[in-house]
């Protein structure tokens, strides 16, 4: 009850509700705590601003029902779990394999109504890092299906002064 109350004073519009594990509203919980928290918001006219998950496919029956949850709740977007390389591998087959998984999960997203977001994130296992390859995944994804959540200091990080570059990559896809 005090989160709404402390937050609205410190003049924001929302929260970043963390509901994955080890965050604020466990995934196995959401059912119950998630709509409270979205009430206690409400009542200070706040809202969950997007929800940061581990969501990265179509395929798992309880995080399609989480994104169900959520978008039946007022929720619009949620930020996304990450992908990553295995360093052993050929790049190119494993960014072809995960093609059909991210047109999955943004099918899913525009049949619930939600929009899933990917923040880019500074290192070479992370799918992203560079923007280039997430992008050329989404290429063909309308934005309010899935979209970039760009961090610029991750991007700072990944290119230096050339991040930029980066965010010129993403911004058609910012969400």
């Amino acid at each position: 009850e005090q989160l709404p109350e402390t937050i609205a004073r410190l003049g924001f519009d929302g929260v970043e509700a963390t509901v994955r594990p080890r965050g604020q509203v466990l995934p196995e919980r959401a059912e119950d705590h998630l709509p409270k928290l979205v009430e206690a918001l409400k009542q200070h006219g706040l809202e969950v601003t997007i929800m940061t998950t581990s969501v990265s496919r179509a395929d798992q029956p309880a995080d399609e029902k989480l994104l169900r949850l959520a978008a039946s709740l007022g929720i619009k977007r949620y930020r996304m779990g990450y992908y990553t390389y295995d360093l052993n591998q050929p790049v190119k087959p494993q960014l072809q394999a995960l093609r059909p998984v991210v047109r999955e999960l943004a099918a899913m997203n525009r049949e619930i109504g939600i929009q899933g977001l990917y923040q880019n994130h500074a290192g070479a296992r992370y799918v992203g890092a560079t923007v280039w390859d997430f992008q050329s995944l989404i290429d063909q994804i309308p934005p309010s299906e899935i979209g970039f959540a760009f961090d610029i200091r991750h991007a700072v990080a990944e290119a230096g002064l050339a991040w930029p570059v980066l965010q010129n990559v993403a911004e058609p896809h910012l969400g």
